[in-house]
């Protein structure tokens, strides 16, 4: 099923199902309103917005797809997704790509991914208050530019990352909640990689709670970082800047690790309680300590 061309009005309590390619593709300046639906993809996913104009609204629906992503979301497309159920893609469960696109996912349940759960790249969208679990890489994945803000998500029992912010990305992190993911929290790598890190709970990851690598210079500001088995915080590589700031990091194995010739400043956090060390640089680390 398509929408084109400007096509608006209600698609409500529908079946999509048994499509070869696509279940529905909303594109060219069109705005339908997709309610409490069943939708299930082909062989390209189950919901496309694309296009610059493109809006619309995907509301209380259940998506999966034995294709591609369950949700993508491009080239200048602005469309809300809103407590709507999206489960069990062999792809990415949302992938929202190129500068310009935007979007607003909110409310969402995204669970069972083979790849990421969301999937941003060169876009700027919004995330609020969605529960992203078990997705087999990331549970929200950000790089080639991305931007945009993740407020208020539960991000959980993700295997290689809840939040991946890579490739230069910016974005603005508050108030999540990422937890119990296999290796660690939040990674940000990359030179030129950044992005603000403010009032997140980051709790109960196998390995670290943040990893700040490969040049990546974030602002870590007033988290709550604690019992992760590994470490709080490793700062790794030459180039690798980053400020952390009045951040509480305990029940840790080791507070704060800072090695490979990393250069953070670190200044007024409580960091106490961790099984071996508060604060340990080694390998040419440098930086301040204040």
């Amino acid at each position: 099923m398509a929408y084109t061309g400007g096509g608006k009005g209600r698609l409500e309590g529908c079946k999509i199902t048994g499509n070869k390619m696509m279940g529905l593709f909303i594109h060219a300046a069109s705005a339908p309103v997709i309610r409490n639906c069943l939708i299930r993809g082909g062989k390209q996913g189950a919901v496309g917005f694309e296009g610059r104009g493109t809006e619309g609204r995907l509301e209380g629906c259940d998506v999966s797809s034995k294709g591609l992503c369950a949700v993508e979301i491009c080239d200048f497309a602005d469309p809300v997704v809103v407590a709507t159920k999206i489960h069990d893609a062999k792809g990415d469960g949302v992938r929202i790509w190129g500068a310009g696109t935007r979007g607003l996912l909110e409310g969402n349940e995204i669970w069972c991914i083979a790849k990421s759960g969301v999937s941003i790249k060169g876009a700027a969208p919004v995330l609020k208050g969605n529960k992203i679990s078990r997705c087999s890489e990331a549970g929200v994945h950000m790089h080639g530019g991305a931007q945009g803000r993740l407020e208020r998500n539960d991000v959980s029992l993700n295997l290689i990352a809840g939040l991946s912010i890579a490739e230069g990305a910016d974005p603005v992190v508050s108030f999540n909640w990422v937890h119990h993911c296999v290796m660690s929290g939040i990674t940000v790598n990359g030179s030129g990689t950044r992005g603000l890190f403010k009032q997140n709970r980051v709790n109960n990851n196998i390995v670290h709670g943040f990893v700040v690598a490969v040049g990546a210079d974030p602002t870590i500001i007033q988290n709550r970082i604690y019992v992760n088995l590994k470490g709080g915080i490793l700062f790794r590589d030459v180039e690798t800047k980053g400020r952390l700031v009045a951040n509480a990091v305990f029940g840790c194995g080791s507070g704060v690790i800072i090695n490979h010739g990393a250069e953070p400043v670190v200044e007024r956090n409580a960091i106490y309680s961790n099984e071996l060390v508060r604060i340990f640089p080694s390998f040419l680390s440098r930086g301040r300590w204040i």
